[in-house]
């Protein structure tokens, strides 16, 4: 009997606490509702007094304590700010509001939210700066705040957040240094950071994230070199600095210390000397973007190991060696069966467009060859590729009549051929592609030049 009264005791004392409590997260869910101005799904109108709050649509609560563990309110058409009463929900370990239309500042109460796990903002209208007492979230794995308005620099106290995996805030409006803070995160796998106002150099502490598998900081003004030790970070599958101011050649053995490499996207940057041979191992590659940088020298990849290849962008380089055979890289790209996108143009090129050309990949959609020294006849097996909508092969040397196998492109809607030295008659065929939309055509004919 004094077991029981000692048991019985305990839980009238415990449940007031606990009662209050849950009152808490009640009235929090209640401030939160008030401060959303537009609900277009009528997801908040279960948030009243008819049913308990762990019946409300989006809200996740334990089971133990009936306190609220998730807020989901994700892609709602909600508009209006974040309560900072959501600070009072202590239990919540998800927060996923993205795809909305959540404005003013993050409230800085979201630092008393100590078992956060993950932090969904993105695609908002957040504005202001990340506050400092987010560091208090130190069990935070996923950050994500991209697609906001959010600006300034990062502050360094956010070095505490050690166990957090994804962070990702492109396309705000972020100032400074790459965030020093990432640094000391030795548990991140992604960073996605692109399309800020980040300037300064790469640091060359980030090649001690040995876990790390993608880094995007695209459209920005880095510059300086890519450190070497980022090249040794082998669990790496994507790397994209794409329109930086980034300088230096790329290393020879890049294709050996990269082996899962898939997206390697370099595009509009400084770099220079050869593209290295290294990068016929990369098996697993997907996207390789090296356009709009000074590369020089011959296409030398062998491009036979790299099935999964969907797009291939050398463009607006000086690549080219003199030498008539610059083309037949495209014999080693019949097996990339997946390629969609060639694009060598603005080039120095030189050679004749092999017949394997007709051999690449059925889903190929755009072509790209302007802009080179390609010389010779456009070879008729390109009428099997049946799939492109995009063929720009002007300002070249081609010569000889037209095939009339192009007909067999169905779905072009870009045909560029002007500024070669095609002769014959205009082309019968062109009436057959009934998607075109543009044409660019020369042909010579004694001695005059006819344009379409």
């Amino acid at each position: 009997m004094l077991l029981f009264m000692t048991y019985l005791s305990i839980f009238l004392l415990l449940c007031p606490v606990t009662l209050a409590k849950n009152h808490t997260d009640h009235l929090a869910l209640l401030a939160i509702k008030s401060t959303i101005t537009l609900d277009p799904q009528n997801v908040l109108e279960t948030w009243n007094a008819s049913i308990h709050y762990c019946q409300w649509q989006g809200v996740t609560c334990g089971r133990r304590h009936l306190r609220v563990t998730k807020l989901d309110l994700e892609s709602r058409g909600i508009v209006g700010s974040l309560s900072p009463h959501i600070g009072n929900l202590s239990f919540l370990r998800v927060i996923s509001i993205e795809n909305n239309t959540f404005n003013g500042v993050i409230p800085p109460q979201l630092g008393n939210l100590f078992r956060l796990h993950k932090l969904y903002l993105m695609n908002n209208s957040f504005e202001g700066q990340v506050l400092a007492s987010l560091s208090n979230c130190t069990r935070l794995k996923d950050l994500w705040l991209s697609y906001n308005k959010l600006g300034g620099k990062f502050p360094h106290q956010l070095s505490s957040l050690v166990n957090l995996m994804n962070i990702t805030f492109h396309n705000n409006n972020f100032t400074g240094g790459v965030p020093s803070f990432l640094v000391n995160l030795t548990s991140l796998i992604s960073i996605s950071a692109a399309n800020n106002h980040l300037d300064g150099s790469i640091p060359h502490a980030l090649g001690q994230l040995h876990n790390l598998q993608k880094i995007e900081f695209g459209i920005n003004q880095l510059h300086g070199m890519i450190p070497p030790s980022l090249y040794n970070l082998t669990s790496l599958t994507t790397i994209s600095f794409k329109h930086n101011q980034i300088s230096g050649d790329l290393p020879k053995d890049i294709g050996l210390q990269l082996p899962k490499i898939e997206i390697f996207e370099i595009i509009g940057n400084k770099f220079t000397g050869t593209i290295p041979f290294s990068f016929s191992n990369c098996s697993n590659l997907v996207k390789l973007s090296l356009s709009e940088n000074g590369s020089t020298g011959k296409i030398n990849i062998n491009f036979s190991q790299m099935s999964n290849l969907k797009l291939l962008e050398l463009s607006d380089n000086n690549l080219g060696s003199s030498q008539p055979d610059e083309m037949h890289f495209i014999d080693s790209m019949i097996n990339c069966s997946n390629l969609e996108m060639l694009l060598v143009h603005g080039n120095n090129l030189r050679g004749v467009l092999p017949s394997s050309i007709g051999n690449l990949s059925s889903q190929i959609t755009h072509l790209a060859f302007s802009r080179n020294s390609i010389y010779g006849p456009l070879p008729s097996l390109i009428g099997n590729l049946e799939n492109l909508e995009w063929l720009n092969i002007e300002s070249n040397l081609l010569t000889g009549m037209i095939p009339s196998e192009l007909g067999n492109l169905r779905n072009l809607i870009y045909l560029y051929l002007a500024r070669n030295s095609f002769t014959g008659n205009f082309p019968d065929f062109i009436g057959n592609l009934s998607l075109l939309d543009q044409l660019w055509l020369q042909i010579r004919r004694t001695n005059t030049t006819k344009s379409w």
